[in-house]
């Protein structure tokens, strides 16, 4: 039998948007069990709530109903650990290299102790593979700045 990863029950999420502030049902309600080693795809048109969902599963974003659980603990205010984000743009800081974008996320995760922050700044640089990855990221590859994002968004 294999393992609960994931699950939504009874998740929506609502919004209030424009002026008069007005209800914008943006997901839901979803029933939702993920198992370890599934695969699982959203797929849909622009506008249907697939990043939502993914956002509430990270944790990026509260459900405004339901409850969502990785690995049987809830998921409130912060990503579990064994969950990685990464964004649809690139959320590189564009006047940083590779290892310094890293480093800046890694230095938002204090509870890592320094040398431990800058060794995994210097293990992503080097997944990067590129041999621009000292450059600032606006001249880096796209390669290198999407390294520069998910690492820094792991960390």
């Amino acid at each position: 039998m294999s393992v609960e990863q994931v699950r939504l029950s009874n998740v929506s999420k609502v919004f209030t948007v424009g002026r008069p502030p007005a209800p914008l049902h943006a997901l839901g309600p979803v029933d939702l069990e993920l198992r370890r080693g599934e695969f699982f795809a959203v797929v849909g048109p622009s506008g249907c709530g697939k990043s939502t969902l993914l956002e509430l599963i990270a944790g990026l974003t509260p459900a405004t109903e339901g409850t969502i659980a990785f690995e049987g603990r809830p998921i409130v205010g912060e990503a579990p650990d064994g969950i990685g984000v990464v964004f649809q743009d690139d959320a590189s800081l564009p006047w940083l290299n590779v290892a310094d974008n890293v480093a800046f996320g890694l230095r938002r995760a204090r509870s890592r102790p320094r040398g431990a922050r800058r060794a995994g700044a210097q293990r992503a640089e080097a997944r990067s593979a590129s041999p621009t990855s000292r450059r600032a990221t606006r001249r880096s590859s796209p390669a290198g700045c999407a390294s520069a994002s998910a690492s820094r968004a792991r960390w």
